[in-house]
């Protein structure tokens, strides 16, 4: 009697009318699906970002577990599409033990969960994985990176390692131990148990650090403008010689080459600086030159021969001079802080 029953549900189940899933195929086919093709010189990325998108699309158009298979796998083209005829054989085989089962059996439907396992084992290798997970756990931002940034790889990354995924302690600690250096000691007071906890915060700390960096700098502009209005615009801390004057004159130029002398004429050096004017002056050149001491022509009133005895007179008559001596005059009232002054009067 079971049998009959058996063989009446299964009778039933074989005229059964499909299901509209040519309906649902075409509305999913309006919506733009991704196509993937396999290749094996694709990156695995392109898998994983066709499985996603496949995904968000058969979740918005409410498909059952049969419809989703059916319609992602409408778009495997090429290598892609050769694959999944042979996968599918292979997934709807009936398993060896019920083969021997005299009755009539359908083969069995291919779920959702069972093609995203097929698919991840054929396009997604071990290797790949492992790769994936090491370039996660050495996760760092760096200096050119911002928080943002940072968390858009740490996302990317976080669903190749589950136990981070699925743990909001491990996966804040993971989190904050890869921000710079500066950040996790500013956020090393604060208690974060999640995720989302951690990420708030790190972005708001970073915003006030970069508050704080931009008013130092725009501090020590100021100090630096006050500096040079000080010294009149000028740093001389720094200062080297003039390598044409050996003088230092820091914001001007040298003027080396442009003084000209008045004895000599050369371009250099001034007058009193002149290496010429102590030299013997040619005899036709003597006459043109008129001492300011003794009004004589022929040399220079430093040279002048009278002026030099008047000089030595004056040292000798200096030096013959006697030295007065000096007096002074104490009252009886000084005599008690003086005590040791001679008395006496002046003659």
């Amino acid at each position: 009697m079971e049998r009959i029953l058996e063989g009446m549900l299964t009778h039933v189940t074989r005229n059964e009318p499909p299901r509209h899933t040519t309906h649902v195929l075409d509305q999913y086919r309006r919506q733009g699906p991704p196509v993937f093709k396999g290749r094996a010189e694709d990156d695995p990325c392109m898998a994983e970002f066709w499985i996603e998108q496949t995904e968000k699309l058969l979740q918005h158009l409410r498909c059952s577990d049969e419809e989703k298979v059916n319609c992602a796998t409408f778009m495997l083209e090429e290598e892609a599409g050769r694959w999944w005829q042979s996968a599918q054989r292979a997934l709807q085989r009936i398993p060896r033990h019920e083969e021997q089962d005299p009755r009539p059996r359908q083969a069995q439907p291919v779920t959702w969960a069972r093609f995203k396992e097929a698919f991840n084992a054929k396009y997604f290798p071990r290797s790949w994985k492992e790769e994936k997970t090491w370039e996660f756990m050495k996760l760092r931002q760096t200096d050119e990176m911002s928080v943002t940034q940072y968390d858009v790889k740490f996302t990317q990354l976080i669903r190749y390692v589950p136990m981070y995924e699925t743990d909001e302690w491990q996966k804040a600690q993971k989190f904050v131990g890869g921000l710079k250096m500066g950040l996790q000691q500013a956020l090393s007071s604060w208690t974060m148990d999640t995720y989302n906890e951690a990420l708030h915060r790190a972005l708001i700390t970073e915003t006030n650090l970069l508050r704080v960096g931009l008013i130092r700098a725009d501090e020590k502009k100021r100090d630096l403008k006050g500096t040079e209005h000080q010294s009149g615009g000028k740093n001389f801390k720094d200062s080297k010689p003039c390598p044409r004057c050996d003088k230092v004159h820091p914001g001007k130029n040298c003027s080396q080459g442009h003084i000209t002398c008045f004895a000599c004429g050369e371009k250099g050096h001034k007058e009193k600086d002149c290496p010429k004017r102590k030299e013997t002056l040619p005899t036709e050149n003597r006459m043109r030159v008129t001492c300011f001491t003794c009004q004589q022509p022929g040399h220079y009133s430093s040279e002048c021969p009278k002026r030099q005895k008047v000089e030595q007179l004056g040292k000798a008559n200096e030096a013959q001079k006697p030295r007065l001596g000096r007096v002074f005059y104490l009252s009886k009232d000084d005599e008690e802080f003086y005590p040791i002054m001679e008395k006496g009067t002046p003659s």
